[in-house]
């Protein structure tokens, strides 16, 4: 769920996706610009897995974050969107 004003898309608490495997949302704001490549990021991804998801590709979660051993990793998105800068958590 999120919300549009003054060209900026906010992003709440509630902008999930859940599933029996996958935990996905999505949290923070995108600055709307004229151009949109110039639109700014300030995102943040947590992402989780279970059962077979997390059977079949947690080992990537993991080797990606570099920090956790559980399926789950958090990406932050900031920069515009032509030139993001992507950073595991």
């Amino acid at each position: 769920k999120g919300s549009m004003k003054s060209g900026n898309v906010t992003f709440d608490d509630t902008s999930e996706l859940k599933t029996q495997d996958l935990y996905l949302a999505i949290k923070g704001n995108i600055g709307l610009k004229t151009n949109v490549p110039n639109s700014t990021l300030n995102l943040n991804i947590p992402i989780r897995l279970s059962g077979d998801l997390k059977t079949n590709f947690g080992m990537f979660l993991d080797m990606m974050s570099q920090s956790s051993n559980d399926g789950s990793m958090s990406i932050q998105l900031r920069g515009s969107v032509a030139n993001p800068q992507m950073t595991t958590l």
